[in-house]
């Protein structure tokens, strides 16, 4: 069965909750097939991840910045990439002299980073000359933030304070991002525009399942199930 994880990687990719909910219902329906027929794979998929509606699982994760917020973490801990099986993780550097900041310094510098990088930044309506001094702002801030502070925030070696210049500008390029979604109250259109596009019922006829008088989804030829680890990859 698939996993919140192969969801995730579906997501990237730009496919919608629909396909990859008649992804799970087309492969439960052919490994159910001596003792469940079509109805039961769909209703056993409706009580998987997809259980709640399209239209806000779409919000939620256009609306997500915990990822943005995590990788600002692993940042300032000084975390190294892995790859394992074609997955990027972040692992933890066993080297302390490698990790610019201590506990409260990441503690203080990810509070300031969450005042920028929210959901009530992206649904706002900037300008870019406001954006653009927004994060003048916000980098010379952040710049003699950690530099008033560096020692207490545990950069206290030559070799960490050499990071200093990178991370600053890291941090910065993190909360531009969050702004420019916000250009022109484009994020918030684009949440309205969708929350329309699911609500309009099709115009087209579709096939009706003598048992419940529903609709039946369209079997899809392409399977994106195929291209994700395990027995389905190509």
């Amino acid at each position: 069965m698939i996993n919140e994880e192969q969801i995730v990687k579906l997501r990237q990719e730009g496919y919608t909750d629909d396909q990859i909910r008649q992804v799970i219902e087309e492969e439960m329906s052919k490994r159910y097939d001596g003792g469940y027929d079509e109805e039961d794979a769909r209703a056993m998929a409706s009580n998987t991840l997809f259980s709640a509606p399209p239209a806000d699982n779409l919000i939620k994760w256009q609306l997500r910045v915990d990822d943005v917020l995590e990788r600002a973490e692993h940042i300032l801990r000084g975390d190294r990439i892995k790859f394992e099986r074609g997955n990027m993780i972040w692992v933890e550097n066993p080297n302390p002299d490698e990790r610019p900041f201590n506990e409260y310094g990441v503690s203080e510098i990810m509070s300031v980073l969450s005042t920028f990088v929210n959901r009530v930044i992206m649904l706002g309506d900037y300008t870019p000359d406001e954006i653009e001094d927004i994060i003048y702002d916000v980098g010379t801030e952040l710049s003699d933030f950690i530099y008033m502070k560096y020692e207490q925030f545990g950069m206290d070696t030559p070799e960490k304070r050499k990071r200093y210049p990178m991370i600053v500008m890291q941090l910065t390029m993190l909360v531009y991002a969050s702004y420019k979604r916000a250009m022109f109250g484009r994020e918030r259109d684009s949440l309205r525009e969708a929350r329309q596009v699911t609500q309009t019922e099709p115009i087209h006829s579709v096939p009706v399942s003598p048992m419940t008088g529903q609709p039946l989804q369209e079997r899809s030829v392409f399977n994106p199930m195929r291209y994700l680890d395990g027995q389905y990859k190509r």
